[in-house]
């Protein structure tokens, strides 16, 4: 998490700062390798460092899995990362530049300070993401060597059941999935037939969970949902309104897969 964390900030910086055609498509690179499934990336890495002599020490290391997950989970770190250097103000840095002559040390005095909770976020989310991966960890990984998901599969896979379940429970609490933290909240859209609306915003804000309000595969605890006049999903006052997904008639192309099937 913290490697891909620093691997992508230059990036983050650049953007954010200095946009250039370079910087655009450097941030372009970093998003394709999270549409891309790790199964890919893990396949592909381990051709190549099989077929190239030079490399050939690199399979089956923590090192080339590390970089198979900075690849796979680097987009998330991108975007908690931008974040934060638009955090700083642009006249503390000019100012900055006149008390201090070396970059380094405005940095890590005056950048660094005001960057570290998006950082941090995004090297949280860098490390949820690795605890779930598991095609990659199981063809990249040293021998021996085992996360949290690995142990679900072989205890699976072994038929140790209660051993599975309560590992798979672990994971769910670490990966916050057993919390009550909103996903959207205040959201207000109407959306006008026949119109073409683009949501947009930083990975986590809650475009896919109101895409999954809408169509009916997520149940909303509070607030109203109608297509074409007619009320499909209403909590609130004591009442409560629900229309299956089958019945809204609403079609819905999942992000998984979906770009590089």
């Amino acid at each position: 998490a913290v490697l891909a964390v620093a691997i992508v900030m230059p990036v983050a910086l650049a953007t954010t700062r200095r946009p250039h055609r370079s910087s655009d498509i450097a941030a372009v690179s970093v998003i394709v390798g999270f549409a891309i499934p790790g199964l890919v990336i893990a396949l592909a890495l381990a051709v190549l460092t099989l077929n190239t002599p030079v490399l050939k020490g690199l399979y089956q290391t923590s090192a080339l899995l590390i970089i198979a997950y900075v690849i796979h989970f680097g987009s998330q770190a991108l975007a908690s990362t931008e974040s934060a250097a638009r955090a700083v103000p642009h006249a503390l840095r000019e100012s900055s530049r006149l008390l201090e002559p070396s970059p380094i040390r405005r940095f890590f005095h005056v950048d660094f300070p005001l960057m570290r909770p998006g950082l941090v976020a995004g090297g949280g989310l860098v490390m949820l993401s690795t605890l779930k991966e598991l095609p990659a960890t199981l063809l990249l990984s040293p021998i021996g060597f085992s996360t949290l998901t690995t142990e679900i599969w072989s205890s699976y896979e072994e038929g140790f059941y209660a051993a599975s379940g309560l590992a798979s429970l672990v994971l769910v609490a670490a990966t916050g999935g057993g919390g009550s933290v909103a996903a959207v909240t205040d959201a207000n859209l109407d959306i006008e037939a026949g119109s073409i609306v683009a949501l947009l915003g930083p990975s986590g804000c809650g475009k896919t969970s109101l895409l999954r309000a809408i169509a009916g595969l997520e149940g909303p605890t509070a607030g109203t949902v109608s297509i074409g006049g007619t009320t499909v999903s209403s909590h609130g006052s004591g009442k409560r309104q629900w229309v299956n997904p089958e019945k809204r008639n609403v079609g819905m192309v999942f992000q998984d897969g979906a770009l590089f099937p």
